[in-house]
């Protein structure tokens, strides 16, 4: 009951403060939201202690999460600029092999986009929604149902289609109209699993994305996006699937790891991918 009345709290402050953002200038958004992240970065420490655990898992220094801290408010700057201003996207938004999306579009099987969070991910939907690309993303639900609504009405306002994790019927059904649909595969989804390593560690892959790569038989990119400069830079790749699970869960996230070692502080390290939280419960019982 406590733990309810905790989430709901949080829930009640997270709506509040992103609509209070929304109404103010963009200077004072900026300036807002660099506070905010500092006192994120200092007052909650299972986020904190989750991140500093991923990084020295996967070999990284743990100075890289007070460069992810300051990254996140030019994340959060750069995606609600987007929603007040459209036109904005054009500027801050450069794309490579955007040619492979387009060919593997025109074939009208699905295209199926498998991605990661890196960088400003959701900025990948929004940009291909306003090129008039019928785009789908999977999502898991977060936090709490108020959160969820907040997040999932950006999403819509774009005319972007959200489906749940467990919408399998309604995945296929997307693909098979010849449509887009993103999932970010580089999480822990419960249900069944395919084991592949990611920086020399064992994690679970979900495998849902690939029995319907097998059964319907999409088109599929890898895609990753990440900020340089003052622009996002999208790289769509070629994935040609074997048809061998191992084989392409490994094919995928050594991608994966290609992008992240090019801008280790834009991933997001306060993810629990190597089992940090779940170890932690165990020695605390």
């Amino acid at each position: 009951m406590r733990k309810r009345i905790k989430r709901k709290i949080i829930s009640f402050f997270i709506k509040f403060f992103i609509n209070f953002l929304y109404k103010l200038p963009l200077f004072l958004t900026k300036y807002l939201l660099k506070i905010f992240s500092i006192i994120i970065y200092f007052s909650l420490n299972k986020i904190k202690n989750t991140g500093i655990w991923t990084l020295k898992t996967a070999c990284f220094k743990k100075g890289i999460l007070k460069e992810y801290f300051k990254k996140l408010p030019e994340f959060c700057f750069d995606f609600l600029m987007v929603h007040k201003d459209g036109e904005k996207i054009k500027d801050i938004v450069l794309t490579k092999g955007e040619e492979i999306l387009e060919k593997k579009f025109e074939k009208k099987r699905g295209v199926l986009a498998l991605t990661l969070h890196l960088g400003l991910w959701e900025l990948i939907p929004i940009y291909f929604k306003r090129k008039n690309y019928p785009v789908n993303v999977v999502v898991s639900r977060v936090y709490t149902r108020e959160v969820d609504e907040i997040i999932n009405f950006f999403r819509k306002k774009e005319g972007i289609n959200v489906i749940y994790r467990n919408e399998a019927i309604k995945i296929i059904k997307a693909l098979k109209n010849g449509e887009c649909v993103g999932i970010l595969l580089d999480q822990d989804f419960k249900g069944r699993c395919i084991e592949t390593e990611f920086f020399k560690k064992k994690v679970y892959v979900p495998e849902g994305p690939f029995k319907i790569m097998y059964k319907i038989k999409p088109e599929v990119i890898l895609m990753g996006i990440w900020k340089k400069g003052d622009k996002y830079i999208i790289d769509i790749r070629d994935f040609e699937f074997e048809g061998k699970e191992e084989i392409d869960v490994k094919k995928v996230f050594e991608n994966f790891e290609e992008w992240i070692k090019k801008e280790p502080a834009q991933w997001a390290w306060i993810h629990d991918r190597f089992g940090y939280i779940k170890r932690w419960k165990k020695v605390k019982k």
